[in-house]
């Protein structure tokens, strides 16, 4: 199991990237974003305000891993309860998460053994 790293997007579609490459990734998915509440939304409020938190605003969850025996540098950030779809996309690819990544979505009560 070496680990994800990416953005899972409330619909269940997973942009991966490479361990650190999250910003890059995640400044790519606002300028697709076409909502346009969404877009008000984002140049009213958050104008300097980092990529990565305003989509984790969005659902979006984060996940990182340096693969191996790096356990330290692997997380995943949940910061509101995952979508269906999310859920649904986690349980389909569990055994790409390394150890601490499935930790992570033990305590979460999102993956049981």
């Amino acid at each position: 199991m070496e680990g994800l790293n990416g953005w899972l997007s409330p619909d269940g579609k997973f942009h991966p990237c490479k361990y650190g490459g999250h910003g890059q990734v995640a400044k790519q998915l606002l300028d697709r974003i076409k909502n346009l509440r969404h877009k008000k939304y984002l140049k009213n409020k958050h104008e300097k305000e980092p990529d990565e938190h305003i989509l984790k605003e969005q659902l979006y969850i984060v996940m990182g891993s340096k693969g191996g025996e790096h356990l330290n540098h692997s997380y995943i950030h949940i910061s509101q309860k995952p979508t269906k779809k999310q859920l649904k996309w986690i349980h389909e690819n569990l055994e790409k998460f390394d150890k601490r990544q499935l930790q992570i979505l033990k305590q979460h009560e999102i993956y049981k053994e």
